[in-house]
């Protein structure tokens, strides 16, 4: 699994874009800035990704979705 990953930094082009959808946590900004950056999609239940998700700018999937999605 570690060959598969890579380090990726957002740029301030991908935190502007997420910026509107957190009001206060700076950390989930940057976790969604690099989902977008990268193309990957986030999995969580955590509430505070409901509205990104909704806009289609990163996928967000619950874990159960995930779990699902992943064993097909």
């Amino acid at each position: 699994m570690k060959e598969k990953c890579k380090d990726v930094e957002p740029d301030e082009e991908q935190i502007k874009r997420c910026k509107q959808y957190f009001e206060s946590c700076y950390a989930d900004m940057i976790h969604a800035a690099t989902c977008l950056k990268s193309g990957a999609a986030i999995l969580t239940n955590d509430k505070h990704f409901a509205e990104i998700g909704k806009s289609e700018l990163i996928e967000v999937w619950d874990i159960s979705y995930a779990i699902t999605h992943i064993l097909e």
